[in-house]
């Protein structure tokens, strides 16, 4: 399953830097205040892996997509 962030987020994460070939490593914000730090994106937008753990290990994320709201680059 691809699970792929709203594109104004996107949008933003494609700014990051390159953690890998065509990723990068950040924090989703949810509406909620929560943070989940050390995710890895593709191309800023579908969500590789999220905690070290592959999402194609995931039945679901654990959180929803529609509760982000923010995205930061992690050092």
């Amino acid at each position: 399953m691809t699970y792929t962030i709203p594109k104004s987020l996107a949008d933003k994460a494609a700014t990051f830097p390159e953690s890998s070939h065509g990723a990068c490593r950040c924090t989703l914000v949810l509406r909620s205040g929560r943070h989940i730090p050390n995710v890895v994106l593709a191309w800023g937008s579908e969500i590789l892996s999220v905690g070290g753990t592959p999402t194609s290990t995931f039945e679901s994320l654990p959180f929803a997509l529609s509760e982000l709201v923010d995205v930061l680059q992690e050092q």
